[in-house]
């Protein structure tokens, strides 16, 4: 068994390149599984993804530990044990999770402080990160003060600390979470700020996080997920929610202060005029409903009326079938043709044929899906072009 790789990162998170020497390879679909006797490349693990990046400029497509051995999985990689190697991170990725993951820490810590609720939970997400807080109901002004005292520590750029602690010593350490240990533990450390173990890679200062900003939140299980970005992520979301509001700033013509107010007024324009359409179709169905009440087919002991629509809004066909059948000693058979063919079957309610009856046949013709109940049924299916043979079964059956 080949000894454990050593990590460089562990002691210094800014290392980019380094040469190592290959203890053992593993035949993969695309490539080989290498072990390494030290490695700059960070594991997957602790919530933190794993290092990107190059060995002899081959891709490094994943990296995983097992039994102290950390596993770069390399891209049509050759190599044997023996082997010297050169590897290059992916620095902007590592920076990257540098800023997440010692942001994250700091934003924990100010969760303590302002609400005094622990992370029970972080995940490092591609585009934002997550941590999970027993808080069930998160205030807007708590999640406010939180983002300012994290961002107090950012701007007093207070030095991060690694140090290699015995378990032993860590009663007097003022730990966010005790752990249950034994042994050598790693323990990052915000100068009089923070104390957390952890494996993960962090940046030399505060300042180095950058902005902290929560994004959003949302209750999770018993407590609340709130979901924020650090350093470069932050920017780059800011960049692109300016660069919206200035786009809407030119469409609306006025200025940024302006929007909301504007939107607002148009919010309750829309609504008013929706009521108004609606009043309006309604007028419409009902005119239109009246017309074929008086030109509906007598069919021995009802009337029926029968049409099939194209391109017509599903629903709207719906609400005219029940207007038509409000009136005595009716049936309706209506069809919208669309991306589907929709079929409606009513009846009045001194009317004794059952329109789950009528569904059956049609459905059959169909080859749909469908119910309802003896007043009212519909089926509906892909199969368009069986529209009108499907309404005449039933039309047929009806007349029996």
């Amino acid at each position: 068994m080949p000894a454990d790789t050593r990590k460089i990162f562990e002691s210094d998170p800014y290392l980019k390149e380094f040469e190592a020497t290959v203890l053992e390879v593993n035949a993969l679909p695309q490539g080989q599984g290498v072990v390494l006797d030290r490695t700059c490349f960070y594991p997957e693990g602790g919530g933190q993804p794993c290092d990107y990046g190059t060995l002899d400029g081959l891709p490094v497509r994943s990296v995983t530990e097992s039994d102290g051995r950390i596993i770069h999985s390399v891209e049509g990689a050759s190599f044997k044990p023996g082997d010297k190697v050169r590897g290059v991170l992916d620095w902007d990725r590592r920076f990257d999770h540098m800023q997440q993951h010692s942001g994250q820490h700091l934003l924990s810590q100010a969760f303590v402080r302002v609400a005094k609720v622990d992370t029970v939970s972080f995940h490092l997400g591609s585009d934002e990160s997550t941590i999970d807080v027993g808080i069930a109901d998160l205030a807007e002004k708590t999640a406010a003060d939180v983002e300012d005292e994290a961002n107090r520590i950012v701007f007093e750029n207070r030095p991060l600390r690694i140090s290699v602690r015995s378990a032993g010593d860590l009663d007097s350490i003022p730990l966010r979470k005790k752990p249950d240990l034994t042994g050598d533990v790693r323990l990052i450390e915000i100068a009089d700020y923070d104390w957390s173990l952890c494996c993960g890679t962090h940046v030399r200062a505060t300042g180095e996080i950058g902005l902290i900003k929560i994004l959003q939140w949302e209750k999770y299980k018993s407590g609340t997920r709130v979901h924020f970005a650090c350093g470069s992520r932050a920017l780059r979301i800011f960049q692109a929610k300016s660069g919206l509001v200035k786009s809407l700033s030119r469409l609306l013509t006025a200025g940024e202060s302006e929007i909301e107010t504007i939107v607002l007024k148009w919010r309750d324009e829309k609504k008013t005029s929706e009521k108004r359409v609606a009043a309006l179709l309604d007028e419409v169905l009902t005119a239109e409903a009246g017309r074929l009440t008086a030109s509906a087919v007598e069919t021995g002991s009802c009337k029926l009326v029968s049409a099939l629509f194209k391109d017509r809004d599903v629903q709207e066909v719906q609400n005219l079938g029940r207007k038509i059948v409000s009136s005595p000693g009716m049936v309706v058979i209506l069809g919208a043709v669309g991306d589907r063919a929709t079929l409606f079957f009513g009846r009045s309610s001194d009317v004794k044929t059952d329109m789950r009856e009528l569904q059956k046949a049609a459905a059959e013709v169909l080859t749909g899906k469908g119910g309802g109940s003896p007043n009212w049924a519909q089926c509906s299916s892909e199969r368009t072009d069986l529209a009108e043979e499907a309404m005449a079964k039933a039309i047929d059956l009806l007349k029996l």
